[in-house]
């Protein structure tokens, strides 16, 4: 129990600040965030069967919210707010309908090379739509490559002391990750952010600060929805749903890979169906298991879902007392956060691997990022999917080649990158399928199971 509860303190250091950051970056108030981990953290450790998976706010989902939700809502918050809450209500009830059909197979779906590329330029998205808020400059539209341009063209506009604090947080941020990796550098900055504030009145200079924190949910999803708003995000709700089941997997796989646990993936499904449902009716947005924040659980000494009950409770008192302080928190330090921590979504050891050894599948990697950086995150998850199918297809075609002889060459996974397994195909010797050798180049180095094209992606 005390290991769990240490545990909870770990992680509740880097959700807090995560979650306001997540808020935010969905277009939402930052305490969106937080009820959000409130909800989520705590329906899903009731129902999970694994101890060290966490579920909360991410930032791909977060940027998916906010491509969603604001084409619909434009500039109108709380009918952002509401069909953000629509959006995790129904994220979660396609999550319940795949576990209770057994389809968490398809969580294998998106190959490694396309969740490469997709998630690489989702973290491009993310940081060039944080520059606007990060100095004070106001931006318009949900594209994050043309609100970035309206930053170069306006920087006239830039506010001092708006830039002042967002670039010094990203100083200190960076500083405390190389000096000090074992203190809890978001939360040190929020806190001394906070002080600052207070201190010189910096809502009197214009900057944007996170305002009230109120004691409970933020709005219900019945408030300025209709049903053709819940009609038009059924579609993004599935692929949504795609993107959080892959992570959640993941997450689970990782944890579980050494300690013998029989773990069904669609229990997990249906747990992660359910926590979603839950953060919808605070008002939060679609959560999504980390596994970055789930790895840490674990070593901090966590042995079950203590863990995450606990770190719930802080969250809540956070909430529910804490209001008037977070309040002064400027909204630039959430921006700087968000910047910080989305290079960790780009694998540059995958890339370099995978530039290595598989150049048609390199390829299909930066075709799945071009199509997150031109026609946004999800059209570029449909992109994704599409190569998916397309590598699935061009495999079996393979496979059905015949050929004079057949050894066997180790091709990089279909199934998810957080899968140990290695897919075997059987190749001829002339240049088919996805090298153009026998053997990948540089099979003498990267050739084992352990040298996949890249790790599995992390969420939050």
């Amino acid at each position: 129990m005390r290991a769990d509860v240490v545990a909870a303190l770990v992680i509740s250091v880097t959700l807090l600040p995560q979650a306001l950051a997540y808020g935010a970056l969905a277009g939402l108030p930052p305490a969106a965030g937080l009820y959000t981990a409130l909800g989520a953290a705590t329906v899903f450790a009731l129902l999970t069967r694994t101890r060290f998976v966490s579920v909360g706010p991410s930032s791909t989902l977060a940027l998916l919210t906010f491509s969603v939700v604001h084409e619909r809502a434009g500039s109108d918050v709380a009918r952002a707010t509401a069909l953000a809450a629509v959006l995790s209500l129904l994220m979660g009830m396609w999550c319940l309908l795949g576990a209770t059909l057994r389809l968490q197979g398809f969580s294998d779906f998106l190959s490694a090379p396309v969740m490469l590329g997709y998630q690489s330029g989702v973290a491009v998205e993310v940081i060039t739509g944080q520059v606007g808020p990060l100095l004070g400059v106001p931006t318009h539209g949900t594209d994050p490559l043309r609100r970035l341009w309206q930053v170069c063209t306006h920087l006239e506009q830039i506010k001092p002391f708006t830039a002042a604090m967002g670039l010094g947080a990203v100083v200190a941020l960076v500083l405390l990750k190389r000096c000090a990796p074992g203190l809890p550098g978001g939360l040190l900055v929020c806190l001394t952010a906070i002080a600052v504030s207070a201190a010189l009145g910096l809502a009197r200079y214009g900057v944007a600060v996170v305002g009230p924190v109120s004691g409970g949910p933020t709005t219900l999803p019945r408030l300025s929805t209709s049903l053709g708003d819940v009609w038009g995000l059924l579609i993004p709700a599935a692929g949504m749903a795609l993107v959080a089941s892959v992570e959640t997997v993941s997450a689970v796989r990782r944890t579980t890979v050494d300690s013998g646990e029989h773990i069904s993936l669609d229990r997990e499904s249906a747990a992660l169906g359910a926590s979603s449902i839950a953060s919808g009716a605070l008002g939060g947005l679609p959560p999504m298991a980390s596994t970055s924040r789930s790895l840490s659980a674990r070593g901090a000494g966590a042995h079950s879902q203590v863990f995450e009950l606990v770190a719930a409770g802080i969250v809540a008192f956070v909430l529910f007392t804490g209001g008037p302080i977070v309040a002064l928190l400027p909204m630039a330090v959430l921006s700087a956060i968000v910047i910080v921590g989305a290079p960790k979504l780009i694998d540059v050891t995958g890339w370099v691997r995978l530039w290595r050894s598989y150049r048609v599948e390199s390829v299909i990697a930066l075709i799945s990022m071009a199509g997150v950086l031109a026609f946004g995150v999800l059209v570029g998850l449909l992109v994704a999917v599409v190569l998916s199918v397309a590598q699935l297809l061009r495999r079996a075609a393979v496979r059905m080649t015949p050929s004079s002889a057949s050894p066997v060459t180790t091709v990089p996974p279909t199934s998810s990158p957080g899968s140990r397994r290695p897919i075997r195909t059987p190749s001829s010797t002339a240049p088919t399928g996805h090298c153009s050798s026998p053997t990948p180049r540089g099979s003498g180095r990267d050739s084992s199971p352990r040298s996949r094209p890249g790790r599995r992606f992390h969420g939050a």
